[in-house]
């Protein structure tokens, strides 16, 4: 990639993260491009779809989460890395009003760009519990995937509660102590 189209590039994404921020992942692609300084069609070079945009913003936070559970996993304690993976998770999902409905409809399809960075993050997941697993600090009938759908169903939540009532708790830390607690051997 060119220098001007990597500096167009990395434009974009700060002024989505931006956007998005305040609008929710269904912000103006327009106002995208008019923060980053560039026309839409660069925008649409860049990022075809609203998708790929998403994508990009989430790919560098899903790998982050990766990293720290790859950290965590070292240090040899398998709940604290369960427990620490579900809230990077959950902050992921939880970073853009709207993102957990993106990534609940998308994390299991490959063919979309958002289904293929979650496809990342369900791997490192499902490594991480099976060896949490295989320690007997997680319930053996624990399924990888459903978990993960009930951490993205309360980021939903979340999003939903803080649609209606944009002052309001969303209360994500007492569902996911429930969640942890059904978790746990």
């Amino acid at each position: 990639m060119r220098a001007d189209a990597r500096r167009n590039r990395e434009r974009l994404l700060r002024a989505a993260r931006d956007t998005f921020a305040e609008q929710g992942v269904d912000g103006s692609l327009e106002e995208v491009a008019r923060r980053a300084g560039v026309g839409v069609g660069t925008l649409y070079r860049h990022f075809p779809a609203r998708d790929d945009l998403i994508e990009a913003l989430l790919h560098e936070r899903f790998e982050r989460t990766i990293a720290h559970a790859e950290s965590l996993r070292e240090g040899g304690d398998p709940w604290a890395a369960v427990e620490a993976y579900l809230r990077d998770v959950l902050s992921d999902a939880a970073t853009f009003r709207g993102v957990a409905a993106s990534i609940k409809a998308t994390m299991h399809d490959a063919s979309t760009p958002l289904g293929t960075v979650c496809a990342l993050s369900r791997q490192g997941w499902s490594t991480l519990l099976e060896w949490a697993r295989a320690e007997g600090v997680v319930r053996a009938d624990a399924d990888a995937d459903d978990v993960l759908r009930v951490v993205y169903g309360i980021a939903w939540a979340a999003d939903q509660r803080r649609a209606r009532r944009p002052d309001s708790d969303p209360r994500i830390e007492p569902m996911l102590r429930i969640v942890l607690q059904g978790l746990r051997s």
